[in-house]
């Protein structure tokens, strides 16, 4: 077996031993807001982006807050292709519909997600439908922004659908928590280096708040991994250049965010992952700035 095969038998074996103890992770009900962080992270990323020349949607979504959206105006309206996030229906869907993905009898996923393998998502985009995948999952899940194209790369989906794909996924009743936990925990295990190219851009790169008693210390010590994330890319020179990052942050799954566009044809590879890093840095200090906020309230309601 080469040294990848051997690395997707490694991750195909890691993922189907999968067996913690998963209930529904309450989601705490949020105050009402003094600052909106949320929007502070999505207007500065804009900024950053508007500066790169990198043309993207930006959304977030706080679940503990009434599913409370932030967005940069028209362009998270705007759909782009998906090149590599086109990886993220084909899973969802198969886990609705194919109770044998979870269980991990079906590798070719494990490897499509965590060893971007092209052939086993081509044979998956196959074996669950086709663009009627993206179709489907949109009238399931009321999405309006999206084109379904003849493969998954040239599906085209804007950021605010992705951000309601994601959030409805983890919403929808008819799916039981630990098949919920299970994608989350795949997307939380993926590589960041496979095949020779670097994934450790983006959301990727980051941590995001635990919950504890009182505020967030400022200096990250009290971060943890609470990052589950999907990167869409293609070459430096291709048309589209795309580059997205899409991630479920927080320990009780609270927050989804997604950075969704595309680069100039020849930007480099390394300016681009630099920004979406810089994009991704900012929405998360904001999110954990939302949590120390937070939990300094809770500290101060308690101690009165």
């Amino acid at each position: 077996m080469s040294m990848f095969g051997n690395f997707i038998a490694a991750l195909v074996a890691a993922t189907s031993s999968f067996s913690a103890s998963v209930v529904d992770m309450p989601l705490s009900e949020g105050f009402p807001v003094v600052q909106d962080y949320l929007q502070d992270g999505v207007d500065a990323s804009a900024e950053i982006a508007q500066k790169s020349s990198y043309i993207a949607g930006i959304t977030v979504i706080d679940r503990a807050n009434g599913n409370a959206l932030r967005f940069n105006d028209q362009l998270s309206h705007t759909p782009f292709e998906m090149q590599t996030v086109g990886r993220l229906p084909i899973l969802l869907y198969a886990v609705l519909k194919d109770e044998a993905v979870t269980r991990g009898d079906v590798p070719e996923i494990v490897s499509m997600m965590q060893g971007y393998s092209g052939a086993d998502t081509d044979a998956m985009w196959a074996k669950y439908g086709g663009k009627s995948i993206i179709t489907e999952l949109a009238t399931r899940y009321r999405l309006e922004e999206f084109e379904a194209g003849d493969s998954w790369k040239d599906s085209k989906i804007s950021s605010f659908d992705l951000a309601r794909l994601m959030r409805r996924f983890l919403d929808d009743s008819s799916i039981d928590a630990a098949s919920k936990q299970w994608v989350i925990s795949m997307l939380q295990g993926t590589s960041k280096s496979v095949a020779g190219q670097d994934f450790s851009w983006g959301f990727a790169s980051q941590k995001v708040a635990s919950y504890t008693q009182g505020s967030v210390s400022q200096d990250g010590s009290d971060t943890t991994d609470y990052v589950a994330w999907v990167q869409g890319w293609s070459d430096s020179g291709t048309d589209p250049m795309v580059r997205s990052s899409i991630a479920v942050l927080g320990q009780d799954m609270r927050y989804i965010a997604v950075v969704h566009g595309n680069f100039p044809s020849k930007t480099p590879n390394e300016v681009a992952d630099k920004t979406l890093s810089e994009i991704a840095a900012t929405i998360v200090d904001d999110v954990n700035s939302e949590i120390s906020d937070k939990e300094k309230r809770e500290s101060d309601v308690k101690a009165k």
